[in-house]
């Protein structure tokens, strides 16, 4: 299976199974867009799968930012195929002892 010309967006690709997918994706043939919060991590990502022969580039912003993300892509691929959705972030707490404001950033990421 080859994904070359095609473009595919990795949301959480900065570190951990979104940098394997990246990583597996850029193998592949495809046109990676790493997407993370963390400037340093995602552009270390990009580094590595262009160095390992891919093409790819990132997008740092939040999971949320949805058409910042596709703008990037669009740019410099010139379109979408694949969405990985894979951003996610965990608070090291039970529900009871959550604050709001943490429960939210929560559901922002996974559910919007």
């Amino acid at each position: 299976m080859r994904f070359d010309g095609q473009t595919v967006i990795i949301t959480g690709a900065g570190a951990g199974l979104g940098r394997a997918y990246a990583h597996m994706y850029g193998h592949l043939g495809a046109n990676v867009v790493v997407n993370d919060l963390n400037e340093q991590g995602g552009k270390k990502v990009v580094d590595e799968v262009v160095k390992a022969g891919g093409k790819a580039v990132a997008a740092i912003c939040s999971a949320e930012d949805g058409e910042k993300i596709v703008q990037v892509a669009l740019e410099i691929f010139g379109g979408v195929h694949v969405l990985v959705a894979n951003a996610g972030i965990l608070r090291d707490k039970s529900l009871q002892t959550m604050t709001a404001e943490e429960w939210d950033i929560v559901l922002a990421v996974h559910l919007r």
